[in-house]
């Protein structure tokens, strides 16, 4: 059951964290597309660390550490959305289809995320076996969710976003 769950929460927490983007303190560009592509990676905090749900042998525990988690994912994204609504449409061509479709993206990964959340906070747990049927149930849907890698992925569909997010040493991706 445990590796269930920190299976699938680490692969959310991976997929997430492996879309980030570094700090702001680096050089500043200057075509439109770099100083974009800077300003969103400053601003959708992707580096955060995401704290996996504790383990613990009580059931009613354990649920309120994964319920916690979903939230904490959740706030995540919403800090991921401010931040594109933030930067707005990208300077690039076909700039407003490629922001939409990241904003469609992770509305849609959020919806899932959300929906977990609320069948998670609506199962009833009272010892180990019910709160396993209850994972089991949610791990499909989560499973199915988990190729989202985040809104700087979507945004490098389009090759000017791409080259900008790649001569920006803020918006590389850390390895940790």
């Amino acid at each position: 059951m445990r590796r269930l769950v920190t299976g699938a929460a680490l692969a959310v927490a991976l997929g997430t964290a492996a879309a980030g983007c570094g700090s702001s303190g680096d050089k500043p560009h200057t075509t439109p597309q770099a100083v974009w592509a800077a300003k969103v990676c400053s601003s959708i905090g992707l580096n955060e660390a995401v704290r996996l749900p504790a383990v613990t042998e009580d059931p009613k525990a354990y649920k309120a550490n994964i319920a916690a988690f979903l939230t904490q994912l959740a706030r995540r994204m919403d800090t991921m959305e401010a931040g594109l609504k933030k930067a707005g449409v990208p300077p690039v061509s076909d700039g407003q289809a490629t922001y939409d479709a990241a904003l469609t993206k992770l509305a849609g990964a959020k919806t899932v995320l959300n929906q977990v959340r609320t069948k998670l906070d609506d199962t009833k747990v009272t010892d180990t076996k019910s709160l396993r049927a209850a994972l089991a149930g949610l791990s499909q849907q989560v499973l199915a969710s988990v190729s989202y890698t985040g809104p700087r992925d979507d945004l490098r569909a389009n090759p000017a976003l791409t080259t900008a997010f790649d001569t920006i040493p803020a918006c590389r991706v850390k390895k940790s």
